[in-house]
C-alpha cells in the first residue's frame, strides 16, 4: 500500500489491480522467497525472523532463506 492515498482515486474494484494480482496469487513459494531475499533490510528493519515467518504466512510452508 502506499501511503499517499490519491493515487488510489481511480481504484474502483480487485480489476484495477491485474494482471498483478493474478501474477501475485499465482507465484510458487520459491518465487516469493527469491522476492523476499531482494528486500534492502532497513525495510523490515533488520527483522530476517519477522520476514521468514510472512514469508511462510504467504507460503504455507516452511523455507529458509540459506536455502
Amino acid at each position: 500500500m502506499y501511503a499517499n492515498n490519491s493515487v488510489y482515486g481511480g481504484v474502483t474494484g480487485w480489476d484495477a489491480f491485474e494482471p498483478a494480482l493474478t501474477r501475485a496469487e499465482e507465484m510458487d513459494a520459491d518465487t516469493i522467497f527469491r522476492c523476499a531475499t531482494d528486500i534492502p533490510e532497513e525495510w523490515y528493519e533488520g527483522d530476517r525472523d519477522g520476514l521468514t515467518r510472512l514469508v511462510e504466512a504467504i507460503t504455507g510452508g516452511v523455507r529458509s532463506f540459506e536455502d
